[in-house]
């Protein structure tokens, strides 16, 4: 019946009536002085993560990261994915959606039942915050869909650090008063000092990406 009915939800909202805006560009997010840009600094990004230029760069190009940020302890990273795949083509634009359609779809998008996000506007585009934590890390996501791609903007803070940041880099507005579910995250998700950029790329993955694929590899 699950199934059945989000079949139902999906073919519906891609009859919706379409309209343009342009994609999340690079250039909306703006992180303070102490960040270290990897368009800028490759080298120096390279080496707070402990990883060679050569490894980086394919590890970037691999996942589809298009905007890298760390600041110089990295306690502290910004990650923007831009990807396309059956859900993003189908959806076609996340803000023709009303909040309650995007709302039931979360937990589809990110594979977890009882992940719940907020529904929050950067500019006109709608984008779904979610934030997970562990005792040492916390992660928050905005993910939306613009012609046609998913991007998702990660946020890994270590638990402490202030998340303050965020807004400052990334300026958001709450559309909705419902409250975020913090779910936590496996305890083997290490502080940000000492873990690798690699292993946030599979953090990623599990949480956002691959879980989509599985999804959709069901219905077809």
């Amino acid at each position: 019946m699950k199934k059945i009915k989000i079949s139902l939800l999906i073919l519906v909202l891609s009859l919706m009536f379409s309209f343009s805006i342009s994609a999340l560009k690079t250039d909306q997010i703006t992180p303070t002085e102490d960040f270290y840009i990897y368009s800028a600094s490759p080298q120096k990004v390279a080496e707070i993560v402990k990883m060679t230029e050569e490894d980086l760069k394919t590890d970037i190009e691999s996942k589809k990261i298009i905007f890298l940020a760390v600041d110089k302890e990295n306690t502290r990273q910004i990650q923007l994915t831009e990807t396309e795949n059956k859900f993003s083509t189908t959806v076609s634009n996340l803000s023709n959606l009303s909040d309650s359609s995007i709302r039931s779809l979360v937990p589809d998008i990110t594979g977890a039942e009882n992940i719940k996000g907020k529904v929050v506007l950067h500019g006109e585009q709608k984008y779904v915050r979610i934030e997970l934590k562990s005792k040492e890390c916390v992660l928050t996501q905005f993910f939306t869909v613009e012609n046609k791609k998913l991007y998702t903007l990660s946020f890994y803070t270590n638990v402490d650090v202030s998340t303050d940041y965020i807004k400052d880099t990334f300026f958001y507005k709450q559309k909705t008063a419902d409250s975020i579910t913090v779910k936590e995250i496996p305890a083997n998700l290490k502080t940000l000092t000492i873990i690798g950029f690699s292993v946030f790329g599979i953090i990623f993955l599990v949480i956002l990406f691959t879980l989509i694929k599985d999804y959709f590899k069901k219905e077809e």
